[in-house]
């Protein structure tokens, strides 16, 4: 469960993320006008944005790591806001791919947590080959260490 000053970190690191080339209140206007279109479509909205944000999370990232003579991406744990700052930036990074509709940013943050949350979507594509990576990585480590 997160507390309300933790939702506000949330919203915090979006419209830090989202930034648009120095435009701070260009930036606040598309961030309103997501929340108000989230809001209209779901009651509950900052958990349902609470809940998109831990669908993304990962709390590990990868360090190098040299075994024997080879060198390998070992996961390492992270703290809790590097990997609330990480799940954000999937989602950005999700929302900032060039697409031949014209939809409005904010429309696609929008449709975008609606995938996450139906468990599909590009940046939930990007966290599970993230974990997918961590895992095969785990197997080979372990493997090397059991020789």
């Amino acid at each position: 469960m997160i507390y309300f000053y933790q939702k506000q970190f949330i919203i915090f690191y979006l419209i830090q993320k989202l930034i648009l080339s120095g435009k701070k209140r260009k930036t606040g206007n598309l961030v309103l006008n997501f929340l108000i279109l989230f809001k209209r479509k779901n009651k509950d909205y900052l958990y349902n944005l609470e809940k998109i944000i831990i669908k993304l999370m990962v709390f590990f990232t990868f360090k190098m790591k040299k075994i024997n003579t080879s060198i390998y991406q070992v996961p390492q744990p992270i703290i809790y806001k590097k990997s609330l700052f990480k799940a954000i930036s999937w989602l950005v990074k999700a929302i900032k791919n060039k697409s031949k509709n014209k939809i409005s940013t904010y429309k696609k943050l929008y449709l975008e947590c609606d995938n996450i949350l139906k468990q599909q979507g590009k940046a939930y594509q990007l966290k599970y080959n993230f974990s997918k990576k961590a895992l095969i990585n785990r197997i080979l480590i372990y493997l090397t260490y059991k020789k």
